[in-house]
């Protein structure tokens, strides 16, 4: 059967939230990280980080892949050149377009770049990506160039030939999983050769990414269970309660949300040490 009524996307079935994500390019939230010269919002890291947690209260899948987009569209920044983000970023902003991938260009031990006789490269390999590879308009990702072993971070079309995407999953390709046969990727796609500095922020990054969306997902819960509460929950008939509430509910509630707000405080003070490095 289809997706029921507190499963309007299908996401405990493991199908991709198209209509999230639509509701993400409509809202302008891809572009809000970019610079604004590039045609982009020209937000901070610590407005992004906000924003994904805001998502993620409410949907937490819709914010790990607003987190792994925004992680994913800034490694021209990180990896790539003035010239890389001149190419890349004025595009994106334009069609306010969703990046997936691989956040880690470590991860390259699938990938074979190798280079085409008249310019170019092919991509190859088959890798599992978690990080929106159904619903991105771009992916990017780390390959190792042939002969050299070079790692790279590169730009691909999802649509392009020799990209096939495993959109339902099955028992050899589960969902996330992107077959790569000849894939043509240019010159100008090659967007970097991260170095050890920009990988160690990119790893601190991530996990910064991750805890935020996890502090989204806490809270969004809580508010769910304080509506539960107030609307529907009565007092313990031989309590000393003389009001709708429970004294126990409320107390375990509270405590619940001093922790959480507690971890988002210590978040934010990481986000403010690691955004002017990013």
């Amino acid at each position: 059967s289809g997706p029921g009524v507190d499963d309007p996307d299908g996401r405990h079935a493991g199908r991709p939230q198209a209509r999230g994500a639509e509701a993400l390019r409509r809202a302008g939230l891809p572009a809000l990280l970019i610079p604004a010269r590039h045609g982009g919002g020209g937000a901070t890291w610590c407005t992004a980080y906000q924003v994904v947690r805001e998502v993620a209260a409410v949907n937490g899948d819709i914010g790990l892949l607003l987190g792994h987009h925004y992680l994913l569209s800034w490694t021209p920044a990180l990896f790539g050149t003035g010239e890389d983000r001149e190419r890349a970023w004025p595009s994106a902003a334009a069609g306010s377009r969703l990046w997936g991938g691989a956040p880690d260009p470590r991860d390259t031990s699938v990938l074979t770049l190798t280079p085409r006789p008249h310019g170019g490269f092919a991509l190859d390999g088959t890798t599992a990506i978690t990080a929106g590879a159904v619903l991105a308009d771009r992916l990017a990702l780390g390959a190792t160039r042939a002969g050299t072993g070079e790692p790279l971070m590169v730009l691909v079309d999802p649509d392009g030939p020799g990209v096939a995407r495993a959109e339902g999953g099955t028992a050899t390709a589960p969902n996330g999983t992107v077959l790569f046969s000849g894939a043509a990727v240019s010159e100008d796609d090659v967007i970097g050769r991260p170095g050890p500095g920009a990988l160690s922020l990119m790893a601190s990054a991530i996990q910064l990414m991750v805890a935020q969306v996890s502090i989204g997902i806490a809270e969004g819960a809580l508010d769910a269970a304080r509506a539960h509460a107030v609307g529907r929950t009565r007092p313990w008939p031989l309590g000393q309660a003389r009001r709708t509430g429970d004294a126990y509910l409320a107390g375990a509630y509270g405590g619940l949300l001093a922790q959480v707000r507690a971890a988002r405080a210590l978040a934010d003070l990481a986000v403010d040490d690691l955004a002017p490095a990013l």
